[in-house]
């Protein structure tokens, strides 16, 4: 007899977009969900107004939460950036990608202890 197990994680997940600015001043994003907190400030210049995409999920199964911003290219520099991940309990930073000019996808995760 054969025995088929599946066992699936209950992510959550909200997608949205934001407008990055440039003009050399400090810029500040927040994205709140399921009362996670994921901020991204930034001072960007070089060319105009770029739409970008976050993406924050929660899997409180495995106590993850990923905070994902991209754009598929971009003509903007980043004079300073930082991410931040907030939210109940202490957050333990698992994985960070620095920002790149010109680069995709990049990603913060952290799980609750």
């Amino acid at each position: 007899s054969t025995i088929l197990m599946c066992i699936f994680a209950q992510t959550w997940s909200l997608d949205g977009e934001f407008n990055v600015k440039p003009g050399g001043k400090p810029e500040t994003f927040v994205q709140e969900f399921e009362g996670y907190k994921c901020t991204f400030k930034y001072t960007a210049t070089g060319g105009t107004n770029e739409d970008w995409r976050i993406t924050v999920d929660v899997n409180k199964e495995e106590q993850m939460v990923t905070c994902m911003l991209g754009r598929d290219s971009s003509y903007l520099y980043f004079d300073s950036f930082a991410m931040e991940l907030s939210g109940p309990g202490n957050i333990n930073l698992l994985h960070h990608e620095a920002i790149s000019e010109n680069r995709g996808n990049r990603k913060l995760e952290g799980s609750e202890v």
